[in-house]
């Protein structure tokens, strides 16, 4: 019996399983290899075009093949691309790109943001990303939420023995133009709390100056409260986020099984790398304190599932 459509693996329904439920959509399957992703939703009615594009042209000629045995030529269409080079700024609402390296996928991205620019118009970017990293999972993460883009949806499978995760990202204008504003102001994102925690310490300096001189005991007292308060809240909120971005904000909050099995077996991995540190006498070293880092992060990020 001939099949409809391609039988997926573990990993790549979870990836197609994050498209949007929206009418209409035009899909642009980056590195698409052999095509499966965007036959299989175009057949599905799960979007309404798709163009399935590489850089090489052994696994273009693989996926006009497929295209033809499913007989998805009416919905889906090829193009040899480096990335997103030859997408036209709007052809595509949204972007799938899965099983590359988090690094890559962070260049082809601003790649294409800086298309769009040239275009004269960022609002041409795809609104929506559909993204499934191999490596540098935690850097796409920050990377979405500098150029204006909130994650909608997370999920992790364990396919063949390994874990993967994957995410649909969508536009958030609001953020963006928080973002550009704060950039035309010099101030980068990542710079805003430094430069916050920099006025505050001007502004805690001045109370201090004017408590000192009115001499109210009373009034300084509440003040150090109120200091060591803040500054314990900007810590959490700053260490969460941290955790938000190496895990995943959704993943942690939902307490998905498949994270918090991976966090175990990832904390006896480090465990064992922290023993053998300390049995070589290298307790001092770079590599251990990096380690104990990674511990560290991984056992507040455990305690977060006991709290819900």
């Amino acid at each position: 019996m001939k099949l409809e459509y391609p039988a997926l693996s573990k990993r790549l329904q979870m990836v197609v399983d994050l498209v949007p439920e929206k009418e209409g959509i035009k899909l642009a399957e980056i590195g698409c290899d052999h095509a499966y992703c965007s036959i299989y939703l175009a057949k599905k009615r799960l979007v309404k075009t798709a163009l399935a594009m590489d850089v090489r042209k052994g696994p273009l000629q693989a996926a006009q093949e497929n295209i033809s045995r499913f007989s998805a030529g009416a919905y889906v269409n090829t193009r040899l691309s480096d990335g997103f080079e030859k997408l036209l700024p709007g052809e595509a609402d949204a972007a799938m790109l899965a099983g590359m390296g988090g690094d890559l996928m962070i260049k082809l991205i601003s790649r294409h943001f800086e298309m769009c620019e040239k275009a004269g118009d960022k609002e041409l970017a795809c609104k929506y990303l559909i993204l499934q990293p191999q490596t540098h999972i935690g850097d796409v993460r920050v990377f979405l939420r500098e150029n204006g883009y909130e994650i909608k949806a997370e999920e992790m499978c364990i396919d063949a023995g390994k874990y993967y995760t994957a995410f649909l990202a969508e536009k958030n204008v609001m953020v963006l133009e928080k973002n550009v504003a704060a950039s035309e102001k010099g101030i980068t994102a990542p710079e805003k709390n430094v430069v916050a925690s920099e006025k505050n310490m001007i502004a805690s300096e001045k109370i201090h100056e004017k408590v000192a001189s009115e001499k109210n005991m009373i009034a300084s007292e509440k003040i150090h409260e109120k200091e060591a308060a803040v500054k314990k809240n900007n810590e959490n909120e700053v260490l969460d986020q941290y955790i938000f971005d190496t895990y995943g904000k959704i993943l942690v909050e939902n307490c998905n099984p498949i994270l918090l099995e991976y966090l175990k077996k990832e904390q006896g991995q480090l465990e064992n790398i922290l023993k053998k540190l300390e049995n070589s006498n290298s307790k001092e070293s770079s590599a251990y304190a990096e380690t104990l880092e990674k511990w560290a992060l991984n056992e507040k990020t455990q305690k977060k599932f006991k709290k819900v």
